[in-house]
């Protein structure tokens, strides 16, 4: 009952994962080669990351059969080459192991292109650094000109030379600035675009069958209420903060049983907020011992509590929660690799 309730509350909070007939679908046409029907259901929202019985994603059967143009759709559509299987493979060991010469040249491919990105990216940076700069000497040019105003007759046109130079200065800012401002925009819808989602399913609930009342009989005496004690926080538990500490602790408590992607969020999440590994298995272990060790009463109501920390009732609050579990979904954050390469 206590894994029925925890797999309930995951459910309503991350949406249902992909059925396991569709992940075969993926991957026979995979195998196959066949980049049309790859192409369609991916189009139709097919989560390219989604793994069957055995762990593997479609991308560990593209890298393995060397097809180099399945490849490359499936890491552009968001593919994880650092997914592991149930024997720790991931399609970049695979890569890596295998001669698989076209799936190299692939892979070093989009890594020329991730690093022309980011050189693109540091140039903009640098070349904001030289406006701030140059809007600092703005500034500074203006103060001088309020300098000269004060002074002899030389002086002050020498400032209405400056003073134009100053607004030939400032148009040729303007126009950098929109410049870059228009170029970090069409990078960030590049980026936007690139990452799709996958809808989530609803299951519908399955009617119950109402019994038939039995034939009244008398009512016993009430009993009195007996109250159940619910199980205080450890001194560990109460010594953790309402913020990262915390919202890790409930995906990882909800995260328990049949259903990953909780406790997969928490590393996201731990990462994205500045959380070490050594603190972040610290909070894994405790949720694990509550789960594995609270009555059912206890878990129920300690999963209720953390339904409302990762969806507070503080609009403000809930949005940057949801925000940063978002944004660590979209980038994995180098501090994850340790973490990731935990058996699943």
């Amino acid at each position: 009952m206590k894994k029925s309730l925890v797999l309930t509350m995951a459910v309503l909070l991350a949406g249902a994962t992909v059925a396991q007939a569709d992940v075969r679908e993926l991957i026979d046409v995979v195998k196959r080669g066949d980049v049309t029907a790859v192409r369609q259901m991916i189009a139709a929202g097919e989560n390219v990351n989604a793994q069957n019985e055995q762990g593997n994603t479609a991308l560990h059967y593209a890298v393995a059969t060397d097809n180099a143009e399945m490849t490359r759709i499936l890491l552009n559509s968001g593919a994880d080459l650092n997914a592991a299987n149930e024997k720790g493979w991931t399609p970049l060991k695979i890569a890596q192991k295998k001669n698989v010469q076209n799936v190299t040249e692939v892979l070093n491919e989009m890594a020329e292109k991730a690093a022309q990105k980011n050189a693109e990216v540091q140039t903009i940076a640098a070349e904001r650094k030289l406006l701030q700069r140059a809007a600092a000497a703005v500034e500074s040019a203006r103060e001088s000109e309020k300098n000269a105003l004060a002074a002899q007759e030389e002086a002050e046109k020498k400032a209405l030379i400056l003073q134009s130079k100053v607004a030939m200065l400032e148009k040729t800012l303007a126009e950098k600035s929109k410049a870059l401002d228009d170029a970090e925009k069409k990078m960030a819808d590049n980026k936007k675009s690139a990452t799709k989602k996958v809808a989530p399913v609803t299951k519908k609930p399955v009617p119950k069958t109402q019994p038939k009342k039995p034939a009244a009989k008398p009512q016993p005496k009430p009993q009195p209420v007996v109250k159940i004690r619910v199980p205080q926080p450890s001194k560990f538990h109460a010594n953790m903060t309402d913020g990262a500490d915390e919202v890790i602790y409930c995906l990882n408590l909800l995260g328990q049983g049949e259903n990953q992607h909780m406790a997969r969020a928490a590393g996201y999440y731990a990462a994205a907020n500045g959380v070490n590994e050594a603190r972040y298995n610290q909070i894994v272990a405790y949720s694990a011992e509550f789960y594995n060790s609270a009555d059912d009463t206890s878990l129920k109501q300690r999963v209720d509590t953390c339904g409302k920390v990762i969806t507070p009732a503080d609009a403000t609050e809930q949005n940057r929660v949801i925000r940063a579990l978002n944004e660590a979904m979209k980038t994995r954050p180098d501090t994850l690799i340790a973490i990731d390469k935990q058996p699943m």
